[in-house]
């Protein structure tokens, strides 16, 4: 079934950014080389980081070999999202976005922006890749340390009359499902982003492999 048609049974779509909308892994990437050779720490593949990255972020950097003793995760998180915001000019949307939230409009659908990053951050990058006007809603975290959504998406729930039992999260990673099952609506994966297919079959069984392969 395409995505398109998938999407179009629900009368809301909230979407998870990073990795999901915004095709960032190699950005991500990137940054993490540069905060690892810092602290002298081995530098994941694309494959090895797909298949370890989690949430919180604060668990994944230690996971990493990070030493917090020595080096504050706040200053970790302050560095990572100063090469980021230097870093974003490589990323681009996945293929086909524009066209799918715009279809997804004209259909009458509500779209929402529920992702991980830092608030002012989120507003600015969606206006910076000229995808704001699609989505009635956008939230984010309050500081740049990655922690669950599950706050977010509860302020999400408050703030607009959704009913749950028409509405779909869209995701990347178990973390989106966990926010989806805390949340009470149905969830897709999409292993294009942060975590591997096997990961994330392995806990959901609506995972799509790539969206490319309708």
């Amino acid at each position: 079934k395409k995505l398109t048609d998938y999407l179009g049974a629900f009368d809301s779509v909230i979407w998870d950014w990073n990795g999901t909308l915004l095709d960032d892994i190699d950005t991500n990437l990137s940054c993490l080389r540069i905060l690892l050779e810092k602290e002298k720490l081995p530098v994941p593949s694309r494959e090895q980081y797909r298949n370890r990255f989690s949430f919180p972020v604060y668990d994944y950097y230690k996971g990493l070999g990070f030493d917090f003793s020595q080096v504050s995760f706040a200053d970790l998180a302050k560095d990572y999202i100063m090469a980021y915001e230097k870093n974003l000019v490589h990323a681009q949307l996945f293929k086909g976005t524009r066209d799918l939230l715009s279809s997804l409009s004209e259909r009458g659908i509500k779209q929402f922006v529920l992702s991980a990053a830092e608030q002012n951050h989120l507003n600015r990058v969606l206006e910076d890749f000229s995808v704001a006007s699609y989505f009635t809603g956008a939230y984010g975290l309050s500081d740049f340390q990655g922690e669950s959504k599950v706050g977010a998406s509860k302020r999400l729930i408050q703030d607009h009359s959704l009913d749950l039992s028409r509405t779909v999260l869209v995701g990347d990673t178990d973390h989106d499902l966990e926010v989806g099952k805390s949340m009470g609506v149905q969830v897709l994966l999409i292993a294009d982003g942060h975590q591997s297919y096997d990961r994330l079959y392995k806990v959901h069984d609506q995972v799509m492999n790539s969206r490319y392969d309708e």
